[in-house]
């Protein structure tokens, strides 16, 4: 018998989020029964979720998401894991996605 996902449209994307977090750190520990529950919760929230184009976030958005970026990948690098790891492709085009947008806008940013 599988999980039977209770009714997660009751919930709200924040108590989605919230949820993903409490089961994420079980998940990494090879828990099947977890790793299964996180998989159902995330699919709810992108099943609800309507990306929006870079344009449209705020200022403080773009300037918040680029320093937690940044911060991923120098623990990363810190953890010894090579800029050409996928994952790590995937953090830094983001990154250079992000601050693109925040150089089109005139906006001073450092990334360090």
């Amino acid at each position: 018998m599988m999980f039977e996902p209770m009714e997660l449209k009751a919930l709200t994307d924040e108590d989605l989020v919230a949820l993903l977090a409490a089961l994420r750190e079980l998940a990494t520990t090879r828990n099947r029964p977890a790793l299964d529950m996180y998989c159902i919760v995330e699919t709810e929230l992108l099943l609800r979720h309507e990306p929006i184009e870079i344009s449209d976030y705020s200022d403080d958005e773009l300037n918040k998401a680029t320093a937690c970026l940044a911060c991923a990948v120098d623990a990363s690098r810190t953890a010894g894991i090579q800029d050409d790891y996928p994952a790590m492709k995937f953090l830094m085009l983001n990154i250079t996605a992000l601050v693109d947008e925040l150089e089109r806008r005139g906006m001073v940013h450092e990334v360090q």
